[in-house]
């Protein structure tokens, strides 16, 4: 069993989640008196058996004019483009029933597309943010190197916000007083594979703006040298980007390559990637969808390659992040 607790106009509630009902992972609310007495109150969500098994984490909060219940599903079937095997984080957004302490569901979403992110949590800032944070890791992916004396990493912060509709994630306004040594190109044409003077290293916060044109692939590899990369590769024809992690150096059987649809086409590709020493993460179209992943490549792999089969035009941003103290 998976709970959490708020309190209610009527006292303390505590929300529940049981895997034993059928393999269901239903979402119970119950009432709680400071007498200790329980009762049952009412079914807050109700997975009808088609997102996972067992929800972990859960964390219910208002955003916006809805509400928003973050689940993280374990052994979940692919579904499309949306939901992969395993564990999964995922959002139920909707109108919350207050009279019958029931999610009236509008939509359910994947909360990132990449291969290490579950259990994320939230918390309402000071002043009024929403800022959430996970475990960048996932129960069956473990691919850390052999004798590494620690395992697993969290999140940067992330801002969450509903605009049109829409989720939107977006690493919270601090990151930006570590930023230093900023690069910036406009309009620049990238054609075949070639690399950026003073784009390069592990610790980044690096945006790229793809204009659209009539090339077939556009590829972006980082943490690389002669034996290393990992990359992202766009492709315009079918609106979709191929991460791949193959050549990071990892020698364990797991998911190395995963696609994302893109779900909000512009005529402009904003690409935002967040990338430490051991992690990326990529924040698409202002956040709209977030892909992120580990990779454990040795640290002198630096190189950070554009590729692209015709001709590209691109912006570039970069910062390198330092966490010696503000600037």
């Amino acid at each position: 069993m998976k709970w959490m607790a708020a309190i209610s106009d009527v006292g303390l509630l505590l929300f529940c989640c049981f895997p034993a009902l059928q393999d269901r992972g239903d979402f119970f609310v119950g009432h709680f008196s400071l007498g200790f007495g329980a009762a049952f109150v009412s079914v807050l969500a109700d997975n009808q058996g088609k997102y996972g098994k067992m929800w972990e984490c859960p964390d219910f909060f208002p955003l916006g004019e809805k509400y928003v219940l973050v689940i993280s599903p374990q052994d979940m079937q692919a579904d499309g483009g949306e939901f992969h095997n395993g564990n999964q984080a995922a959002a139920l957004i909707g109108e919350y029933d207050r009279k019958n302490y029931r999610l009236q569901e509008e939509q359910v979403i994947s909360l990132d597309y990449g291969t290490d992110f579950y259990a994320p949590q939230t918390l309402e800032t000071e002043d009024g943010r929403r800022i959430m944070i996970a475990w960048m890791h996932s129960w069956d992916m473990d691919i850390k190197p052999a004798g590494q004396r620690w395992n697993g990493m969290m999140t940067i912060p992330r801002q969450l916000t509903l605009r049109d509709n829409c989720l939107y994630q977006e690493p919270v306004e601090e990151l930006k007083k570590y930023r230093t040594d900023p690069v910036v190109y406009t309009g620049r044409e990238i054609s075949g594979r070639c690399q950026l003077p003073d784009i390069r290293g592990r610790v980044l916060d690096l945006t790229v703006e793809l204009q659209e044109g009539d090339y077939r692939e556009f590829t972006i590899s980082f943490a690389g040298n002669e034996k290393y990369h990992t990359s992202f590769c766009y492709i315009p024809n079918t609106q979709t980007i191929e991460f791949d992690r193959t050549y990071c150096g990892m020698i364990r059987d797991v998911v190395c390559q995963r696609r994302m649809k893109i779900k909000r086409v512009e005529k402009t590709l904003k690409l935002r990637f967040i990338l430490d020493r051991f992690s990326v993460e990529l924040f698409v179209n202002d956040g709209v969808q977030t892909f992120t992943s580990t990779f454990y490549t040795p640290a002198e792999a630096e190189d950070i390659v554009f590729e692209c089969d015709k001709k590209a035009v691109v912006n570039i941003e970069k910062y390198t992040i330092s966490l010696d103290g503000e600037k």
